[in-house]
C-alpha cells in the first residue's frame, strides 16, 4: 500500500472528512476511543480489542503526516485560508 492510501485508509478509519483541522482530528479520535472503550462498548472483547488498535493506528499514521506537512506562511496562502474563514 503507498503513503496516500495508508493515510486515506487511517483517514476512513477515524472518519474525517479530506480536509480536518487538528482539532478535529484529535476529538474524533478521543470520541472514538471512548465509543469503543471496553466499559461503554457491548461488543465481543476481541473486536474491541482490534477496534481500539486500528484507530490508535490511524490516529499515528494521521500525526506523523501532520508533522512531516509543509506549511506555507506565504502571503498568498495566509490571505487565502483567512478570507475563507471570514465568509
Amino acid at each position: 500500500m503507498g503513503k496516500y492510501e495508508g493515510i486515506t485508509k487511517a483517514r476512513q478509519v477515524l472518519e474525517l472528512h479530506e480536509f480536518a483541522t487538528l482539532k478535529k482530528i484529535k476529538n474524533q479520535y478521543r470520541e472514538l476511543l471512548k465509543e469503543w472503550h471496553p466499559d461503554l462498548c457491548k461488543e465481543n472483547e476481541d473486536i474491541r480489542k482490534e477496534k481500539t488498535i486500528e484507530i490508535i493506528n490511524a490516529y499515528r499514521t494521521i500525526m506523523n503526516y501532520c508533522e512531516h506537512y509543509r506549511f506555507s506562511f506565504s502571503r498568498e496562502e495566509i490571505e487565502k485560508y483567512i478570507s475563507t474563514l471570514r465568509r
